[in-house]
């Protein structure tokens, strides 16, 4: 797992504990073509899978669960609980909500609020990751976020001046998080917000209750975060339609069909995006991604996308964003800070032309030719497309 730097505890004044795509991202199926990539509009229609699975909306996107056991009342039911811990997860992280022990209590409180477990422990690592990208991406963008209507369409760009009086608001030091009691206690005038951070969020809880109910092997998958855990689709890894080792995830950019589609190999990893193709804010008319920096209040360009792989999904969707957030040349220096050091591929540009794609610690990753077998170059033999 990724992780910062050692330090002390949870404290007001910062967090020293360890914070630690693809442009599109769709598991492929047994024998079946592979999903459509997935934009922030509703997904592409999935294949039929002769393994149990599982979907819902969660977020205003699919969430996919798919699982390598015997079809049957306890599959079904490890199937369900999974749903309902997602569902679980975006009623908790809703910031204007009412859910008790939730981010939308701890933002209308006014004072020190006893946090859910799960609450307190993604803000806990959000902080964290607040503290490695030097406030580039944590929890406390709220604020920020709903002056450029992330949440809520406001249309256009929101005054420079007012962004400059919001930047306070947005400070790593202004949430304040007690181990012993649980209890977060947010400053006046911050707000909590968990974008960047939430899918990952549901991702993990789904795979954490299927792992608890024996499931060993299969995947989740909410919009471009996906998380696979397990050999892979026994079935078709046997017949030779799938490598062994792993679940296959197709990754392209999305913006230019002459750029090939990567196959990766995913056990026990997720892959998460940070792209403008996977959520889109429209500002004054125009398309743009969906992510601000909290340090100048600004949106960023000169990105098509990041892809990030990491163990846990919270850790690779909020690694995703922080490094679209930050120029490359930081987002390499920080990297160097984290051990092991997650896999990243940047593709840099405006969408104009074809993009500058750099990698750090990619080529370590197992991928697959699906060239190799007959059904497979058939299965993509039409690139994949934004829908």
């Amino acid at each position: 797992m990724s992780r910062a730097p050692a330090g002390g505890g949870t404290r007001r004044g910062g967090l020293a504990k360890s914070p630690a795509a693809l442009l599109t991202a769709a598991l492929a199926g047994l024998a079946l073509p592979a999903p459509g990539p997935l934009t922030a509009a509703p997904a592409a229609a999935q294949p039929t899978s002769p393994r149990p699975v599982a979907e819902a909306r969660v977020f205003g996107e699919n969430l996919r669960i798919e699982i390598d056991a015997p079809a049957g009342q306890a599959s079904a039911e490890a199937l369900a609980a999974a749903l309902r811990e997602a569902l679980e997860i975006e009623r908790l992280v809703d910031p204007d909500g009412d859910a008790p022990g939730g981010v939308g209590e701890l933002n209308a409180a006014g004072g020190r609020v006893e946090l859910a477990p799960r609450i307190y422990s993604a803000l806990e690592r959000a902080l964290a990751f607040c503290v490695w990208s030097q406030q580039a991406h944590g929890p406390l963008g709220g604020q920020l976020y709903a002056a450029w209507g992330l949440r809520r369409a406001t249309g256009g760009a929101p005054e420079p001046r007012f962004l400059q009086s919001l930047l306070e608001t947005a400070y790593c030091e202004r949430l304040a998080l007690d181990p012993q009691s649980s209890t977060g206690l947010l400053d006046a005038g911050s707000r909590i917000d968990l974008w960047g951070f939430e899918r990952g969020l549901a991702v993990d809880g789904a795979t954490e209750v299927l792992q608890s109910a024996g499931i060993t092997n299969g995947y989740v998958q909410l919009g471009a975060v996906t998380r696979a855990f397990g050999a892979g689709p026994r079935e078709a890894i046997e017949a030779g339609e799938r490598p062994p080792g792993g679940w296959v995830v197709a990754l392209h950019p999305g913006h230019d069909e002459r750029i090939a589609t990567q196959y990766v190999v995913l056990r026990d990893q997720t892959l998460s995006l940070a792209s403008r193709q996977v959520q889109t804010l429209i500002v004054d008319g125009e398309p743009k991604a969906p992510y601000v920096d909290q340090r100048s209040g600004l949106l960023v360009d000169g990105k098509l996308g990041v892809a990030a792989v990491s163990e846990r999904a919270l850790d690779a969707e909020a690694l995703s964003v922080a490094l679209f957030v930050m120029s490359p040349r930081e987002g390499e220096f920080r990297l160097g800070g984290l051990d092991p050091v997650p896999a990243v591929r940047w593709y840099l540009g405006s969408g104009d032309g074809y993009p500058l794609i750099t990698e750090r610690g990619w080529s370590a990753l197992p991928k697959w030719d699906p060239g190799e077998n007959p059904f497979s170059r058939r299965e993509t033999a039409s690139p994949p497309r934004d829908r």
